[in-house]
């Protein structure tokens, strides 16, 4: 009995609404670290923009949104699991989430920063992957 392997996705075409209510669309394409990109509401992050770490959680992938000096910078980070999608189909499902992280920032550095540095925002993803 020859039965066919299942084959790692490289495409994750994911959606989610953010604590806000906006709809969150994302697009990640997985590869070497050259061929590696995320789209984000329409806008494409790859290369030394977009930052990538290997964990136990998956390929965390993390773009810049927003910096503002003396106020803010926001970033988008994305777990992206691993996944092989069946040989008998043409895309798998795919549950995960992304953390929007704004970190206070002033002139004179961290310690000039009044509470807590870093707030978060969870955005529950679905989607498929090929």
């Amino acid at each position: 009995m020859n039965q066919e392997r299942p084959k790692p996705v490289t495409q994750y075409h994911l959606h989610g609404t953010d604590p806000s209510g906006q709809e969150v669309k994302i697009v990640f394409h997985a590869g070497d670290d050259n061929a590696m990109k995320l789209e984000y509401q329409d806008k494409e992050y790859q290369g030394r923009v977009l930052y990538r770490e290997r964990s136990i959680l998956g390929t965390i992938a993390s773009i810049e949104l927003e910096a503002l000096p003396d106020l803010h910078t926001v970033f988008l980070s994305v777990v992206i699991p691993e996944a092989n999608c069946p040989a008998n189909m043409k895309s798998t499902a795919v549950h995960t989430f992304a953390v929007r992280t704004t970190t206070k920032t002033s002139i004179g550095g961290p310690s000039l920063v009044s509470g807590q540095i870093q707030t978060y925002e969870h955005i529950q993803l679905n989607g498929n992957a090929w």
